[in-house]
């Protein structure tokens, strides 16, 4: 009888402790969630039984991942490369089919926040559909084709989304600039040109500005962009650099180097520095600032092939980052205070 009672007493105990402990991991589990809050919604492409869809976090619930599409009859092939319309009613993405040996076929789709009402706004045979954006009105989407056949070009084209009428784009660019990075306002043009024999590329920063410096008196160097004449304020020679992102207030951007993000004022000085931004994940990519400016998103793994990217979120004044989900080609929205 004393040894029932022992062991009912040592079950119950080893119960309790269970418990405390359980309690204790949803606790825990529950201030990270906590934390790791965010502002607004971020939606991104993920391998996902056996094809490629399109999931949505929102950052008030960021443990429960949301799938958006699905591979049936109607919409096969991979859905991809999502991007938030600019007040946040639609979603614009990539379905990639391959069909026999190297042939492949890419079409924009746009569906609505939730997922409905999908519907696809091209209708291309062949070729290769990347870096789909949003015109600033919404009204439509631009975007770079790869025919991928001999004797044509690459081009950029822009679709209507409620005509689905596909237009040429012929987007203008500074002279001398292998590539421009306007900050949203146009008041300050960062210019990347690739010097010949170098792995180096030159940073050039260029404000809208019509008089000589008036620290040296010297007249700086002029590019036009959209018709309108920009003054060379400062060069950056930068090694092993990626392309630079503008915050949203405009007074700065971001841009990776070898493992480290540096950040510049709009005149090209440096003004913070977070040292390896994905530790020991493979190299990271710049997708986009937040709001307020206070945050980046990025991801890491960039370019890896058959691996899976991992999405987080760098709060800037701590220095700290957080993990939001596996995926890739994030995007994110938030409502304008």
């Amino acid at each position: 009888m004393k040894l029932h009672k022992i062991f009912l007493t040592s079950i119950i105990v080893f119960i309790l402790i269970g418990f405390g402990i359980f309690e204790k991991y949803i606790h825990a589990k529950g201030d990270v969630l906590q934390k790791n809050k965010f502002e607004g919604e971020i939606i991104y492409d993920r391998a996902y039984y056996g094809g490629w869809h399109i999931f949505k976090i929102n950052g008030s619930f960021p443990d429960k991942a949301i799938q958006l599409t699905i591979k049936d009859s109607k919409y096969s092939g991979n859905n991809i490369e999502p991007k938030w319309s600019p007040q946040g009613r639609y979603i614009a993405y990539v379905n990639r089919e391959w069909g026999r040996g190297k042939n492949v076929k890419s079409n924009i789709f746009i569906m609505d926040f939730d997922g409905g009402n999908r519907r696809r706004l091209t209708n291309f045979s062949y070729g290769i559909i990347f870096d789909i954006r949003w015109s600033k009105n919404g009204e439509e989407i631009l975007f770079t084709y790869n025919p991928n056949k001999p004797k044509e070009n690459i081009v950029e084209k822009a679709v209507n989304i409620k005509t689905g009428i596909i237009r040429d784009v012929i987007e203008e660019k500074a002279n001398g600039c292998y590539h421009v990075i306007p900050s949203a306002n146009e008041e300050v043009l960062i210019c990347i040109t690739p010097p010949i024999w170098s792995s180096k590329y030159s940073f050039s920063i260029y404000h809208r500005e019509g008089r000589a410096d008036a620290a040296t008196g010297k007249k700086q160097e002029t590019i036009f962009y959209k018709g309108k004449g920009y003054r060379k304020k400062k060069e950056l020679p930068l090694k092993t650099a990626f392309n630079p992102i503008w915050s949203r207030d405009n007074t700065k951007f971001a841009v990776i180097i070898g493992a480290d993000l540096i950040i510049f004022d709009k005149d090209g000085n440096q003004i913070n520095r977070i040292e390896n931004l994905c530790r020991a994940e493979g190299g990271a990519c710049l997708r986009m600032w937040s709001y307020d400016s206070k945050k980046i998103l990025y991801s890491c793994y960039c370019g890896a092939e058959e691996i899976q990217e991992r999405i987080y979120i760098l709060n800037l004044e701590t220095k700290k980052s957080f993990f939001i989900a596996e995926g890739q080609h994030p995007d994110w929205y938030f409502q304008k205070k």
